[in-house]
């Protein structure tokens, strides 16, 4: 998977297009706006789309650290019983249930 020379997204096989210079020098490009600006002379450093200059300005550490503030959050607490508890607590429920319906059929 090749990466553009201009915008540095990368480009997957059969996509974008390859210009090759007198000197053999190989430019991959995503997109004919990728190409039209890099033969006006156009430097990615200026462009806010393009992820030269996210890196630059640090816009990716930004995202990461607002990310992982979002994923430390506190957990809550997670109480676990045995089982033998949990069929007592059944028990007691099922025997308050029959008692309240024998009090309902008086």
């Amino acid at each position: 998977m090749e990466i553009c020379n201009f915008c540095g997204i990368g480009i997957y096989p059969g996509h974008g297009s390859m210009f090759v210079t007198n000197k053999f020098d190989k430019f991959y490009f995503c997109s004919t706006k990728c190409k039209k600006l890099k033969k006006i002379g156009k430097t990615n450093k200026g462009l806010k789309w393009t992820i030269k200059f996210s890196k630059l300005n640090k816009f990716n550490e930004i995202s990461n650290q607002i990310k992982k503030i979002k994923l430390n959050k506190t957990e809550k607490n997670i109480t676990y019983a045995y089982f033998s508890t949990i069929l007592f607590k059944k028990k007691i429920d099922r025997y308050k249930s029959i008692k309240t319906k024998k009090l309902h059929l008086k």
